[in-house]
Protein backbone atom coordinates (compact mmCIF):
# COMPACT_ATOMS: atom_id res chain seq x y z
CA UNK A 1 0.00 0.00 0.00
CA UNK A 2 3.07 2.39 0.86
CA UNK A 3 4.50 1.86 -2.76
CA UNK A 4 1.18 2.54 -4.34
CA UNK A 5 0.66 5.29 -2.83
CA UNK A 6 4.07 6.39 -3.61
CA UNK A 7 4.06 5.53 -7.52
CA UNK A 8 0.24 7.36 -7.44
CA UNK A 9 2.29 10.37 -5.94
CA UNK A 10 4.55 10.30 -8.78
CA UNK A 11 2.19 10.13 -11.46
CA UNK A 12 0.43 12.91 -9.77
CA UNK A 13 3.21 14.87 -9.13
CA UNK A 14 4.28 14.86 -12.84
CA UNK A 15 0.81 15.89 -14.11
CA UNK A 16 0.20 18.56 -11.82
CA UNK A 17 3.74 20.14 -12.93
CA UNK A 18 2.55 19.56 -16.65
CA UNK A 19 -0.62 21.92 -15.83
CA UNK A 20 1.92 24.28 -14.92
CA UNK A 21 3.68 23.81 -18.23
CA UNK A 22 0.62 24.50 -19.92
CA UNK A 23 0.17 27.55 -18.23
CA UNK A 24 -3.55 27.38 -16.93
CA UNK A 25 -5.34 30.15 -15.62
CA UNK A 26 -6.84 28.01 -12.90
CA UNK A 27 -8.53 27.19 -9.23
CA UNK A 28 -8.12 27.87 -5.76
CA UNK A 29 -7.72 24.36 -4.53
CA UNK A 30 -8.84 21.97 -2.06
CA UNK A 31 -6.19 20.27 0.31
CA UNK A 32 -4.62 17.56 -1.80
CA UNK A 33 -6.52 14.03 -2.10
CA UNK A 34 -4.66 11.46 -3.92
CA UNK A 35 -6.90 9.50 -5.52
CA UNK A 36 -5.27 8.25 -8.46
CA UNK A 37 -8.55 7.72 -10.98
CA UNK A 38 -10.00 11.05 -10.42
CA UNK A 39 -6.44 12.51 -11.45
CA UNK A 40 -7.69 12.34 -15.18
CA UNK A 41 -11.00 13.82 -14.85
CA UNK A 42 -9.69 16.94 -13.40
CA UNK A 43 -6.88 17.46 -15.62
CA UNK A 44 -9.58 17.43 -18.34
CA UNK A 45 -12.10 19.70 -16.34
CA UNK A 46 -9.34 22.39 -16.00
CA UNK A 47 -8.26 21.91 -19.67
CA UNK A 48 -12.32 22.62 -20.76
CA UNK A 49 -12.27 25.44 -18.75
CA UNK A 50 -9.12 26.93 -20.18
CA UNK A 51 -10.67 26.41 -23.59
CA UNK A 52 -13.82 29.00 -22.61
CA UNK A 53 -11.43 31.11 -20.98
CA UNK A 54 -9.54 31.32 -23.77
CA UNK A 55 -12.22 31.69 -26.37
CA UNK A 56 -13.20 34.89 -24.45
CA UNK A 57 -9.81 36.23 -24.34
CA UNK A 58 -9.18 35.78 -27.84
CA UNK A 59 -12.78 37.78 -28.46
CA UNK A 60 -10.86 40.98 -27.00
CA UNK A 61 -7.95 40.71 -29.64
CA UNK A 62 -10.57 40.52 -32.35
CA UNK A 63 -11.98 43.68 -31.49
CA UNK A 64 -8.92 45.32 -31.68
CA UNK A 65 -7.55 43.30 -34.46
CA UNK A 66 -4.24 44.93 -36.00
CA UNK A 67 -5.12 44.45 -40.07
CA UNK A 68 -8.80 45.73 -39.61
CA UNK A 69 -8.17 48.86 -37.62
CA UNK A 70 -5.32 49.89 -39.98
CA UNK A 71 -7.22 49.52 -43.11
CA UNK A 72 -9.62 51.73 -41.88
CA UNK A 73 -7.05 54.28 -41.12
CA UNK A 74 -5.58 53.92 -44.40
CA UNK A 75 -9.13 54.20 -45.87
CA UNK A 76 -9.79 57.46 -43.65
CA UNK A 77 -6.63 59.17 -45.71
CA UNK A 78 -9.02 59.09 -48.79
CA UNK A 79 -11.62 60.03 -47.55
CA UNK A 80 -12.10 62.52 -50.02
CA UNK A 81 -11.85 60.87 -52.86
CA UNK A 82 -13.76 57.64 -51.41
CA UNK A 83 -15.98 58.79 -48.90
CA UNK A 84 -19.21 56.85 -49.57
CA UNK A 85 -16.74 53.72 -49.26
CA UNK A 86 -15.17 54.66 -46.21
CA UNK A 87 -18.84 55.23 -44.61
CA UNK A 88 -19.67 51.98 -45.34
CA UNK A 89 -15.75 50.08 -43.81
CA UNK A 90 -17.00 52.03 -40.80
CA UNK A 91 -20.43 50.70 -41.27
CA UNK A 92 -19.42 47.18 -41.15
CA UNK A 93 -16.46 47.53 -38.67
CA UNK A 94 -18.87 48.90 -36.32
CA UNK A 95 -21.41 45.81 -37.03
CA UNK A 96 -18.52 44.32 -36.33
CA UNK A 97 -17.58 45.40 -32.80
CA UNK A 98 -20.95 45.43 -31.79
CA UNK A 99 -21.63 41.52 -32.21
CA UNK A 100 -17.68 40.91 -30.77
CA UNK A 101 -19.08 42.62 -27.48
CA UNK A 102 -22.59 41.26 -27.93
CA UNK A 103 -20.38 37.75 -27.79
CA UNK A 104 -17.77 38.46 -25.00
CA UNK A 105 -20.49 39.98 -22.43
CA UNK A 106 -22.48 36.70 -23.51
CA UNK A 107 -19.32 34.39 -22.76
CA UNK A 108 -18.00 36.00 -19.90
CA UNK A 109 -21.73 35.77 -18.36
CA UNK A 110 -21.58 31.63 -19.27
CA UNK A 111 -17.92 31.39 -17.86
CA UNK A 112 -18.09 29.29 -14.62
CA UNK A 113 -15.23 29.92 -11.64
CA UNK A 114 -12.18 27.18 -12.35
CA UNK A 115 -12.51 23.71 -11.54
CA UNK A 116 -11.58 22.70 -8.10
CA UNK A 117 -8.34 20.64 -8.45
CA UNK A 118 -7.92 17.72 -5.35
CA UNK A 119 -4.35 16.96 -6.25
CA UNK A 120 -2.39 20.16 -6.12
CA UNK A 121 -1.35 23.31 -3.93
CA UNK A 122 0.74 24.42 -6.76
CA UNK A 123 -1.89 26.14 -8.57
CA UNK A 124 -3.94 27.63 -6.09
CA UNK A 125 -2.46 31.47 -6.80
CA UNK A 126 -2.46 30.87 -10.64
CA UNK A 127 -6.01 30.14 -11.58
CA UNK A 128 -8.26 32.55 -9.46
CA UNK A 129 -6.60 36.05 -10.26
CA UNK A 130 -6.91 35.54 -14.16
CA UNK A 131 -10.76 34.50 -13.56
CA UNK A 132 -11.09 37.57 -11.27
CA UNK A 133 -9.63 39.82 -13.50
CA UNK A 134 -11.15 39.05 -16.72
CA UNK A 135 -14.43 41.37 -16.15
CA UNK A 136 -12.14 44.20 -15.74
CA UNK A 137 -10.17 43.46 -18.61
CA UNK A 138 -13.30 43.15 -20.73
CA UNK A 139 -14.91 46.36 -19.57
CA UNK A 140 -11.81 48.22 -20.36
CA UNK A 141 -11.93 46.96 -23.96
CA UNK A 142 -15.81 47.32 -24.30
CA UNK A 143 -15.30 51.09 -22.88
CA UNK A 144 -12.09 51.32 -25.63
CA UNK A 145 -14.12 49.98 -28.28
CA UNK A 146 -17.37 52.68 -27.93
CA UNK A 147 -14.55 55.40 -27.93
CA UNK A 148 -12.88 53.74 -31.17
CA UNK A 149 -16.58 54.38 -32.63
CA UNK A 150 -17.04 57.60 -31.65
CA UNK A 151 -13.53 58.42 -33.14
CA UNK A 152 -14.35 56.97 -36.50
CA UNK A 153 -17.90 58.78 -36.86
CA UNK A 154 -15.57 61.88 -35.91
CA UNK A 155 -13.56 61.34 -38.76
CA UNK A 156 -16.56 60.54 -41.03
CA UNK A 157 -17.55 64.31 -40.10
CA UNK A 158 -14.17 65.77 -40.90
CA UNK A 159 -12.47 66.07 -37.60
CA UNK A 160 -8.99 64.06 -38.04
CA UNK A 161 -8.18 64.79 -34.79
CA UNK A 162 -10.19 61.26 -34.44
CA UNK A 163 -7.55 59.36 -36.18
CA UNK A 164 -4.80 60.09 -33.45
CA UNK A 165 -7.31 59.37 -31.06
CA UNK A 166 -7.81 55.52 -32.23
CA UNK A 167 -4.03 55.15 -32.86
CA UNK A 168 -3.54 56.13 -28.78
CA UNK A 169 -6.30 53.75 -27.75
CA UNK A 170 -5.08 50.60 -29.41
CA UNK A 171 -1.59 51.56 -27.65
CA UNK A 172 -3.17 52.38 -24.08
CA UNK A 173 -5.64 48.59 -24.59
CA UNK A 174 -2.23 46.74 -25.65
CA UNK A 175 -0.23 48.00 -22.50
CA UNK A 176 -3.11 46.81 -20.07
CA UNK A 177 -3.60 43.62 -22.25
CA UNK A 178 0.51 43.17 -21.67
CA UNK A 179 0.84 43.81 -18.17
CA UNK A 180 -2.40 41.94 -17.24
CA UNK A 181 -0.55 38.46 -19.20
CA UNK A 182 2.78 39.57 -17.28
CA UNK A 183 0.72 39.65 -14.38
CA UNK A 184 -0.52 36.04 -15.03
CA UNK A 185 3.00 34.62 -15.83
CA UNK A 186 4.09 36.02 -12.29
CA UNK A 187 1.69 34.03 -10.85
CA UNK A 188 2.24 31.19 -12.64
CA UNK A 189 6.00 30.92 -12.57
CA UNK A 190 6.03 30.58 -8.73
CA UNK A 191 5.11 27.52 -8.90
CA UNK A 192 6.82 26.03 -11.77
CA UNK A 193 10.17 24.11 -11.63
CA UNK A 194 12.63 25.47 -13.20
CA UNK A 195 13.39 21.81 -14.91
CA UNK A 196 10.22 22.83 -16.61
CA UNK A 197 10.57 24.08 -20.78
CA UNK A 198 7.40 26.37 -19.98
CA UNK A 199 9.65 27.52 -16.28
CA UNK A 200 11.35 29.28 -19.60
CA UNK A 201 8.97 29.88 -22.31
CA UNK A 202 7.13 31.99 -19.88
CA UNK A 203 10.23 33.60 -18.57
CA UNK A 204 10.66 34.02 -22.22
CA UNK A 205 7.21 35.84 -23.20
CA UNK A 206 7.71 38.22 -20.07
CA UNK A 207 10.79 39.61 -21.18
CA UNK A 208 9.58 39.74 -24.87
CA UNK A 209 6.03 41.31 -23.38
CA UNK A 210 8.45 43.60 -21.90
CA UNK A 211 10.26 44.23 -24.62
CA UNK A 212 6.91 45.02 -26.74
CA UNK A 213 5.88 47.55 -23.86
CA UNK A 214 8.90 50.06 -24.31
CA UNK A 215 8.00 49.43 -28.39
CA UNK A 216 4.38 50.53 -27.01
CA UNK A 217 6.19 53.55 -25.46
CA UNK A 218 7.84 54.37 -28.86
CA UNK A 219 4.91 54.24 -30.27
CA UNK A 220 2.87 56.84 -28.10
CA UNK A 221 5.91 58.95 -28.42
CA UNK A 222 5.49 58.98 -32.37
CA UNK A 223 1.28 59.74 -31.97
CA UNK A 224 2.44 62.95 -29.51
CA UNK A 225 4.74 64.30 -32.34
CA UNK A 226 7.82 63.90 -29.53
CA UNK A 227 9.52 60.98 -31.34
CA UNK A 228 13.25 61.80 -31.28
CA UNK A 229 16.23 59.67 -31.67
CA UNK A 230 16.87 61.37 -27.32
CA UNK A 231 13.52 60.68 -26.23
CA UNK A 232 13.15 57.02 -27.80
CA UNK A 233 16.92 56.03 -26.91
CA UNK A 234 16.25 55.04 -23.19
CA UNK A 235 13.02 53.12 -24.64
CA UNK A 236 15.22 51.30 -27.36
CA UNK A 237 18.51 50.16 -24.85
CA UNK A 238 15.23 49.00 -22.26
CA UNK A 239 14.38 46.36 -25.58
CA UNK A 240 18.28 45.29 -25.90
CA UNK A 241 18.23 44.28 -22.11
CA UNK A 242 15.11 42.20 -22.32
CA UNK A 243 16.07 40.76 -25.69
CA UNK A 244 19.04 39.61 -24.10
CA UNK A 245 17.55 38.15 -21.31
CA UNK A 246 15.02 36.46 -23.74
CA UNK A 247 18.05 34.99 -25.63
CA UNK A 248 19.34 33.18 -22.66
CA UNK A 249 15.73 31.76 -21.50
CA UNK A 250 15.25 29.95 -25.11
CA UNK A 251 18.42 28.88 -25.20
CA UNK A 252 17.90 27.08 -21.43
CA UNK A 253 14.07 26.16 -22.37
CA UNK A 254 15.28 24.08 -25.73
CA UNK A 255 17.35 22.23 -23.36
CA UNK A 256 14.01 21.34 -20.92
CA UNK A 257 11.79 19.64 -23.55
CA UNK A 258 13.89 16.59 -24.19
CA UNK A 259 14.84 15.54 -21.21
CA UNK A 260 11.15 16.10 -19.69
CA UNK A 261 9.67 13.95 -22.08
CA UNK A 262 12.07 11.04 -21.31
CA UNK A 263 10.95 11.72 -17.48
CA UNK A 264 7.59 11.50 -18.42
CA UNK A 265 7.89 7.93 -20.79
CA UNK A 266 9.51 6.45 -17.70
CA UNK A 267 6.38 7.34 -15.66
CA UNK A 268 4.05 4.15 -15.41
CA UNK A 269 0.54 4.63 -16.28
CA UNK A 270 -1.68 2.21 -15.69
CA UNK A 271 -5.07 2.94 -15.64
CA UNK A 272 -6.91 3.41 -19.11
CA UNK A 273 -7.17 7.11 -18.35
CA UNK A 274 -3.69 7.35 -17.18
CA UNK A 275 -2.21 6.14 -20.26
CA UNK A 276 -4.29 8.63 -22.36
CA UNK A 277 -3.08 11.53 -19.95
CA UNK A 278 0.12 10.40 -20.07
CA UNK A 279 0.17 10.13 -23.83
CA UNK A 280 -1.42 14.07 -23.91
CA UNK A 281 1.28 15.23 -21.90
CA UNK A 282 3.81 13.99 -24.45
CA UNK A 283 2.43 15.56 -27.29
CA UNK A 284 1.87 18.59 -25.71
CA UNK A 285 5.73 18.56 -24.08
CA UNK A 286 6.57 17.89 -28.09
CA UNK A 287 4.37 21.10 -28.94
CA UNK A 288 7.17 23.20 -26.76
CA UNK A 289 9.72 23.11 -29.45
CA UNK A 290 7.38 25.15 -31.99
CA UNK A 291 5.78 27.46 -29.31
CA UNK A 292 9.82 28.80 -28.72
CA UNK A 293 10.24 28.88 -32.04
CA UNK A 294 7.49 31.56 -32.31
CA UNK A 295 8.62 33.61 -29.40
CA UNK A 296 11.83 33.60 -31.22
CA UNK A 297 10.54 35.29 -33.89
CA UNK A 298 9.09 37.57 -31.83
CA UNK A 299 12.27 38.54 -30.13
CA UNK A 300 13.79 38.74 -33.53
CA UNK A 301 11.27 41.40 -34.40
CA UNK A 302 12.27 43.27 -31.03
CA UNK A 303 15.85 43.13 -31.81
CA UNK A 304 15.75 44.47 -35.14
CA UNK A 305 13.19 47.28 -33.63
CA UNK A 306 15.46 48.28 -30.94
CA UNK A 307 17.84 48.56 -33.61
CA UNK A 308 16.05 50.56 -35.61
CA UNK A 309 14.52 52.70 -32.90
CA UNK A 310 18.83 53.72 -32.22
CA UNK A 311 19.58 54.61 -35.54
CA UNK A 312 19.24 58.37 -36.23
CA UNK A 313 16.82 57.96 -38.93
CA UNK A 314 13.91 60.06 -40.29
CA UNK A 315 10.52 59.41 -38.73
CA UNK A 316 9.42 58.33 -42.38
CA UNK A 317 11.96 56.05 -42.62
CA UNK A 318 11.26 53.99 -39.18
CA UNK A 319 7.69 54.07 -40.05
CA UNK A 320 8.39 51.97 -43.60
CA UNK A 321 10.50 49.43 -41.46
CA UNK A 322 8.23 49.53 -38.58
CA UNK A 323 4.93 48.57 -40.68
CA UNK A 324 6.49 45.05 -41.80
CA UNK A 325 7.67 44.68 -38.65
CA UNK A 326 4.41 45.28 -36.83
CA UNK A 327 2.55 42.88 -39.54
CA UNK A 328 5.22 40.18 -38.30
CA UNK A 329 4.89 41.02 -35.27
CA UNK A 330 0.94 40.45 -35.02
CA UNK A 331 1.36 37.25 -37.17
CA UNK A 332 3.44 35.97 -34.45
CA UNK A 333 1.05 37.18 -31.43
CA UNK A 334 -1.71 34.83 -33.72
CA UNK A 335 0.37 31.91 -34.01
CA UNK A 336 1.39 32.24 -29.89
CA UNK A 337 -2.39 32.18 -29.11
CA UNK A 338 -3.14 29.34 -31.40
CA UNK A 339 -0.37 27.23 -30.17
CA UNK A 340 -1.46 27.78 -26.69
CA UNK A 341 -5.08 27.21 -27.69
CA UNK A 342 -3.88 23.40 -29.38
CA UNK A 343 -1.70 22.71 -25.90
CA UNK A 344 -4.84 23.22 -24.00
CA UNK A 345 -6.83 21.03 -26.45
CA UNK A 346 -5.21 18.40 -26.10
CA UNK A 347 -5.44 17.83 -22.18
CA UNK A 348 -9.10 19.18 -22.63
CA UNK A 349 -10.04 16.20 -25.08
CA UNK A 350 -8.73 13.29 -22.88
CA UNK A 351 -10.90 10.13 -23.17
Amino acid sequence: MAFQTCRTRKFISVIRSFLLLLGFMGAGLAQPVWAENSVADEVQAIGKWSQQYQAVYAQILDIYDFEKLNALILASENIENDKAGFDKQVKLWSEHVDKAVERIENDLQNLPPPPAITFSKDLKNVYAPMYEDLPGIISDTITSALHLKTAFNRIRKGDNSGVTEILLAQQEMAKRMITAENFTITATLVSIPKAHPNYWLLKMMAADNISGLSEVDITILDLLENNTLETRSPFARKMLVENKKSENYLRKGRAKIQPMIKEMNRVKAKTTSQKNLKKAVVAALQEFRPAFDIEEQILDINSDLAQLYLQDLSLEEIGEQEDILASRYWNALQERLEKQRFRTNLIANIQ
